[in-house]
């Protein structure tokens, strides 16, 4: 019941603070966050999110300690669809890393992030 009350609070503040007003960003992320981009260095040379760092999914645990050697610094993941960051979450949370954001696949990304969508 506790997970399921959390779940509709998480839903309640991102329907209200992602309006479509483009005046508020639905995501604000936090202090020496990392923006993480879990597709493939081939997706990722095809257009990016400005600033994030490319760890492929399937590798993202041989990579991120070198860039995240805290494990509480907060890590903000996207891929194409969404699916690859869940995947690479459950490696990230074996690991220790225990603030983690799916922001789903990069256009959502852009949308959470109040960014511009990639032409």
């Amino acid at each position: 019941m506790k997970t399921f009350l959390m779940k509709m609070c998480s839903l309640l503040l991102f329907t209200t603070t992602g309006c479509c007003c483009n005046s508020t960003p639905a995501v604000v992320m936090e202090k020496n966050a990392l923006l993480i981009d879990v597709r493939t260095p081939e997706e990722f040379r095809s257009g990016a999110i400005p600033g994030a760092l490319n760890m492929p999914h399937d590798r993202i645990g041989e990579t991120i300690a070198s860039a995240a050697p805290d494990k509480k610094t907060p890590l903000y993941l996207y891929c194409r669809s969404g699916r690859r960051v869940g995947v690479a979450m459950a490696t990230l949370k074996e690991q220790g890393y225990s603030v983690m954001h799916n922001l789903g696949g990069i256009e959502e990304a852009r949308k959470k992030l109040a960014l511009p969508e990639k032409k």
